[in-house]
């Protein structure tokens, strides 16, 4: 049981750790024109990517 959930939690941190990757590649592929959205596109970026990979752990790792 205790390794499940070491493994659930390390799953998410690199989920997360990947979506702040992905946020920073979004931004930066942003047009200057989209500058006042950059931070709310970062945001999001994190929130579905960093969401999904923590769904995942919970839900493929038993």
């Amino acid at each position: 049981m205790e390794r499940r959930n070491l493994l659930r939690n390390i799953a998410t941190i690199i989920g997360f750790v990947l979506a702040v990757v992905a946020a920073f590649v979004v931004r930066a592929w942003m047009p200057a024109e989209y500058a006042a959205y950059a931070g709310l596109a970062f945001f999001a970026t994190i929130l579905v990517i960093g969401g999904l990979a923590a769904f995942a752990a919970s839900k493929f790792i038993k």
